[in-house]
């Protein structure tokens, strides 16, 4: 699809669109900076946005205030992103000429950067930065196997800031546990842990292994002193993440596989009547109570849909799921705010559901970011959704959005790496990654 429109089109789409107060108002706005590129057409462009009333970057539909640009720094309505002086150059911890920044997350006490890379061909390396010293804490070369480009791997802490694990566990690859502080692997767990990720519970004694692509119709939750397990089985649900929920409850994401009532668990009658609606190849966020004690809730999140294709001389008809990319979780530091790689975002204590992207924007790239793990990162407070430019980013000058979570709208967006995205703890910096440098921003 072209991004040239002439002034008419430009005029149509931005007038429907800020109609509908989604994030194409910012991609209109990337539209009309590329379109005044030509001769004499910045003066029509210009026209047309006065005359509409229509500002730049301005979610006029939630009624966010503009972005705003000085120097440096960036308005989003109640946000300011400055960036800052320090950065990380990889090329020189990794003496070498082509490094980027994959994937990265804070330490629990904000102290320490870990930070995936890939090195020249493809080499995987985890380096560990001490944030307040602006040093190298610990450097681990080579991780076999290379899960670089793994959407599911996600580079996790363990709960007491201590170790680092990344990577798949199972099919005779165990899950590697390095210490931070020095780079070397300190346990192991068994190669039966089968995990795409672990997601661990505050107190470090439980993690949930997520599945991954493919999704499992059951999943685990590990005691981590012995890696003892109790399995779920939810009954028609093909689970790919989990994540873990106030009160030790558990929201899973996947595909509904089964017709009719078939979830296992205590399920509510209200529960029961939307897992009959469900159709299969539905993708749906269960709230789970492992204990039982709670009775499970369903939410559709995006409904499958009639296919017809021939085969044999036959026509066939099956439900398609129209998911976009892959199901990982985002979640605030208590669990309250998840936000889906699918386009959504989830209340759960409420499971009450808003849309930062349609599967249309997703499948036409009108949202910055790959779409994995690495490309998103709540505040700790679960306000802001950070959206990392990622490789696929179709922006040519922002290539970081901000989203309200509270709303779903487009906020703002800032410039700079193309790589992971992290926040800290205390949510007052976000670190961005990029080819060879690791750039930070403050959040005010």
């Amino acid at each position: 699809m072209s991004w040239w429109f002439s002034a008419k089109q430009l005029q149509i789409g931005s007038a429907y669109y800020i109609k509908r107060g989604d994030m194409f108002s910012h991609l209109l706005h990337k539209t009309a900076r590329r379109v005044s590129r030509g001769v004499g057409t910045s003066v029509i462009v210009a026209a047309i946005a006065l005359a509409m009333g229509f500002m730049p970057w301005s979610a006029k539909a939630s009624g966010t205030q503009a972005r705003h640009v000085v120097g440096n720094l960036v308005k989003a309505g109640p946000v300011t992103v400055v960036a800052d002086k320090d950065s990380i150059d990889l090329a020189t911890v990794e003496g070498h000429s082509k490094v980027t920044a994959m994937s990265m997350t804070y330490s629990p006490d904000g102290h320490y950067l870990a930070i995936v890379d890939a090195v020249g061909a493809g080499a995987t390396h985890i380096v560990v930065w001490d944030l307040k010293r602006n040093k190298l804490q610990s450097h681990t070369e080579r991780l076999t196997p290379n899960f670089a480009l793994d959407p599911y791997a996600l580079l996790t802490w363990t709960p007491d800031g201590k170790r680092l694990t990344f990577g798949r566990g199972g099919g005779g690859s165990p899950i590697k546990f390095w210490d931070a502080m020095t780079g070397q692997v300190v346990s192991e767990a068994p190669s039966t842990v089968v995990a795409a990720s672990l997601r661990f519970n505050r107190q470090g004694t439980q993690a949930l292994a997520s599945p991954g692509a493919g999704g499992s119709l059951t999943f685990r939750v590990y005691d981590t002193t012995n890696w003892s397990y109790k399995e779920f089985d939810e009954g028609g649900m093909a689970v790919q993440e989990l994540a873990w929920a106030p009160g030790g409850r558990i929201v899973a994401v996947g595909l509904w596989r089964k017709v009719g009532d078939g979830a296992a668990g205590a399920i509510g009658s209200g529960d029961r009547d939307v897992l009959r609606s469900l159709k299969i190849n539905d993708v749906i966020a269960r709230l789970i109570d492992p204990s039982g004690v709670v009775a499970s809730r369903t939410k559709l999140l995006i409904p499958s849909k009639p296919t017809t294709v021939q085969s044999g001389g036959r026509y066939l008809t099956y439900n398609q799921t129209q998911e976009q990319s892959s199901m990982f979780l985002v979640s605030d530091a208590e669990g309250k705010t998840l936000a889906i790689g699918l386009g959504n975002i989830l209340d759960v204590p409420t499971l009450e559901m808003l849309t930062y992207a349609t599967s249309e924007d997703i499948s036409a790239h009108k949202v910055p970011a790959a779409l994995q793990p690495r490309d998103f990162a709540m505040s700790p407070d679960g306000s802001y959704l950070y959206l990392g430019g990622g490789s696929s980013s179709p922006n040519d000058g922002d290539d970081n959005l901000i989203v309200d979570a509270r709303t779903g709208k487009l906020l703002s967006g800032f410039q700079g790496g193309k790589g992971g995205i992290a926040v800290s703890p205390d949510g007052t910096q976000i670190a961005v990654g990029d080819e060879r440098y690791v750039k930070f921003f403050s959040v005010k």
